[in-house]
């Protein structure tokens, strides 16, 4: 008798332990079940931000941006610095209120490594 008890309490101990590690498992999917529903609202921001910028009919293709790329530099704008002071120009007219965000992702995307309106053309091509 005492030796069933003593298999049984082993048994009980294996089960405790087994529902331990389930709930390790539950506490991870949940987690990665938040994570993905982040990645997933990202992803339709990103993706409504870029019919966004095509339903606006300037940029249908990376051709677009390009060219407008190539618009830009042929206007004189040969570098960020030029399109930084562009910008704080219009921003000076009263034109644009927000361009502090733009010029703040400008600066983040020259931090990349586009030194020059030709690096970003190039990157694109």
């Amino acid at each position: 008798m005492e030796e069933v008890v003593f298999y049984l309490q082993q048994i009980a101990n294996k089960l405790d332990s087994i529902e331990g590690k389930l709930s390790d498992i539950e506490s991870e999917t949940s987690f990665l079940n938040a994570t993905l529903s982040g990645v997933n609202t990202e992803l339709g921001n990103i993706t409504f931000t870029l019919e966004e910028i095509q339903g606006s009919g300037m940029f249908n293709s990376v051709t677009d941006v390009h060219d407008k790329l190539v618009e830009f530099q042929g206007h004189g704008l040969h570098n960020f610095g030029d399109i930084i002071e562009a910008i704080e120009e219009l921003k000076g007219s009263g034109l644009y209120n927000t361009i502090s965000d733009l010029h703040e992702k400008l600066d983040s995307i020259q931090g990349l490594g586009f030194n020059s309106i030709s690096d970003v053309v190039d990157r694109l091509d």
